[in-house]
C-alpha cells in the first residue's frame, strides 16, 4: 500500500506521481538535447537547426503580413 501525502501544499498521490513525470519528461529531453548538441555529427544539427530557423522565419512574416502593417 503506497502511503498517502497528507502535507497541504502537495496534492495525493495523483499529484505526485504526474509531477515525477512531469520531471523525468523534461530530464529525458533535456538529455537528449544534450546528446545532440555535443554529438559527433555537426551537419545535421546546423541543418536542422537552420531548417527551424526558417521555418520561424516563415511564421513570422506571415503574421506580420496578415497584420496589414
Amino acid at each position: 500500500m503506497v502511503p498517502r501525502l497528507w502535507w497541504p501544499w502537495i496534492g495525493g498521490e495523483g499529484d505526485a506521481i504526474e509531477r515525477r513525470r512531469s520531471a523525468q519528461r523534461v530530464a529525458f529531453a533535456s538529455r537528449n538535447l544534450h546528446r545532440f548538441m555535443t554529438g559527433r555529427h555537426p551537419a545535421l544539427r546546423v541543418a536542422l537547426v537552420r531548417g527551424a530557423g526558417a521555418a520561424l522565419h516563415r511564421v513570422g512574416e506571415r503574421r506580420w503580413r496578415a497584420s496589414g502593417t
